[in-house]
């Protein structure tokens, strides 16, 4: 599989200025760490863990975002949605 990284970096950055209002600034440090290393799945497995642990809200364009990278990263989006379906707002 060929993983373009510099859209997977794009869209991380995109939610991350997006989950900025929702999430304390711990919680987007925790993510950005796991992005620098390259850790995409990490990061995206922390917001997917944040949003639920910590009962937040997201918007329906955090999800769109969400969407897209679990699809470019080749995961399944059926499972992540399910996870935070009821977190959208």
């Amino acid at each position: 599989m060929n993983v373009d990284y510099q859209e997977i970096e794009k869209n991380f950055s995109e939610l991350i200025i997006s989950l900025s209002k929702v999430f304390t600034s711990e919680e987007i440090n925790e993510i950005t760490e796991f992005i620098g290393y390259g850790e995409y799945g990490l990061a995206l497995d922390t917001v997917i863990d944040i949003i639920t642990e910590e009962n937040k809200e997201i918007s329906h364009d955090n999800l769109s975002i969400i969407v897209k990278l679990s699809n470019i990263m080749g995961l399944e989006t059926g499972v992540i949605i399910d996870k935070i379906a009821r977190h959208i707002c």
